[in-house]
Formats: structure tokens, C-alpha cells, sequence
């Protein structure tokens, strides 16, 4: 046991740059760790936010869609009260009814009853594919 003075301090100066890297894959592995977390968490905001973006784009379609009904059907309401004008000019009274000329029980014309002033009946066609 004959050990000169200072020689026991190299295993001290091994053990503390063990314990040193020890630590150092510790925090290496600790970001790592951090830095999956980071990235699976942006995964799920960008997944929210795509889904987020899908609602409101079906959102704007749909409400697209029920502006260009309500157009639709706010021309044809200003067509028929023009029509209802023109057919009070010419004292036409429109009686509401629908006729229908069927070909193998398929409709081939359609029109509309108008009657006139003289007691007459005159359809109206509104379909000429036949």
C-alpha cells in the first residue's frame, strides 16, 4: 500500500467525467424527448386547425347554397308577379291548375290553365320537349 501522493486522484477525475457524460445523455435524451412532444403537439393543432378550416368551409357552402335558393326563389316570385300583372292587363285569371300531356306515363308537356275574360280555357305550355 505504498501509493504516492496525488496518484489516487485519477479515478476521482474518471468517475466525475462518467457522472459528466452520465448527465450530458440524460439532457440529450431529455430534449429529444421535449422536442417529440413539441412536434406531436403542433401534428395536433394542425390537424384542429384543418378541421377547423373544413367545418367553416362547409359551413360557407352550404349557406352559399341556401342564398342562391333563396335568389331563385325570390326571381321566380318577381317572374309569376310580373306574369300575374301582365295576365291582369289582359283580364287572363289564372286558375291555378296544372296539365300534364303523358307519354308512357311520362310527362312529355306541362302547362297552366289560364282562364279568359270570354269564358274560354287556354293552356299554357311550359315545356315543349315532346
Amino acid at each position: 500500500m505504498n501509493q504516492k501522493p496525488g496518484s489516487g486522484g485519477g479515478n476521482a477525475v474518471l468517475v466525475i467525467v462518467a457522472i459528466f457524460l452520465v448527465l450530458l445523455v440524460l439532457a440529450a435524451l431529455a430534449c429529444g424527448g421535449l422536442f417529440l412532444f413539441g412536434v406531436r403537439t403542433a401534428q395536433t393543432t394542425m390537424t384542429q386547425a384543418e378541421a377547423r378550416m373544413e367545418a367553416m368551409m362547409t359551413e360557407a357552402m352550404a349557406e352559399a347554397e341556401r342564398q342562391q335558393a333563396l335568389a331563385e326563389r325570390a326571381a321566380q316570385a318577381a317572374e309569376a308577379t310580373a306574369q300575374e300583372e301582365a295576365n291582369r292587363e289582359t283580364g287572363e285569371v289564372l286558375v291555378g291548375v296544372k296539365v300534364a300531356v303523358l307519354r308512357d306515363d311520362e310527362p312529355t308537356l306541362a302547362g297552366v290553365v289560364a282562364l279568359l275574360p270570354d269564358n274560354t280555357v287556354r293552356i299554357r305550355w311550359l315545356d315543349r320537349e315532346a
